[in-house]
């Protein structure tokens, strides 16, 4: 169904000349649809407000929508508009996406080899995958319960509020696939900052990989002791 609607952005400038300095755009878009507005920056950012962007959207009348019955278009939090404003190229993007990409692996890495000091290689790859599934596990479930308007959780029932909040102690925990994979952020032209980039390296190489790579250094440490002293 093709929906009718108007979209604007207010107008700082005009503020002073107008009583709703709005700039209002038609649109007649299909539901679920992704959709772009190109508009000049300098326009509707209020630097007097701490560079703040309004944005009206309006449900138009059963008149407007051409013999077909009129519904009220209503945005999930997880699907609000979002404003992107050009700061560097795809391929610097990119390439920062893949510094998480190797971060990660490094980690897996420093894992495996942690357990391989300890067990057989066998062992450390499995402590390596299972270490991904929960992961993703963790994710699901932190995605898992239906939320708001405003965003906020709706629980189901008791044991559906346990298990997020259980997942979410876990998260802390476990590093998920998710937390560093930067490929969606690629998709929707969203800035890999590098702010990013430095808390994953302290949290992900420095404090975890570098907990994890010491432990193992101890572990095969005191597995060479021991064979020494066996022989």
């Amino acid at each position: 169904k093709m929906i009718p609607c108007l979209w604007g952005f207010l107008l700082p400038m005009e503020k002073s000349e107008v009583s709703t300095p709005f700039a209002m755009q038609d649109f007649r878009v299909a539901g679920g649809s992704f959709q772009e507005m190109p508009v000049r920056a300098a326009a509707v950012i209020d630097r007097k407000q701490n560079n703040r962007v309004v944005l009206r959207f309006l449900n138009l009348p059963q008149e407007m929508w051409g013999g077909v019955e009129a519904v009220p278009a209503v945005f999930q939090a997880a699907d609000q508009p979002v404003i992107l404003c050009r700061v560097t190229g795809f391929f610097s993007n990119y390439a920062r996406s893949m510094i998480l990409a190797l971060f990660q692996i490094a980690f897996l890495a420093a894992l495996g080899c942690a357990v391989g000091s300890a067990f057989s290689t066998p062992v450390a790859a499995f402590a390596a995958i299972s270490y991904l599934v929960i992961g993703m596990s963790v994710q699901a479930a932190l995605g898992a319960p239906l939320r708001n308007e405003d965003g906020s959780y709706k629980y189901k029932n008791l044991m559906e509020k346990s298990v997020h909040k259980f997942a979410q102690v876990i998260r802390v925990l476990v590093v998920s696939v998710d937390d560093l994979d930067a490929t969606s952020d690629l998709a929707k032209g969203n800035l890999v900052e590098y702010s990013r980039i430095g808390k994953a390296f302290l949290n992900l190489i420095v404090i975890r990989t570098g907990l994890i790579a010491g432990l193992g250094i101890w572990i095969l440490t005191k597995r060479e002791l021991g064979t020494v002293i066996k022989r």
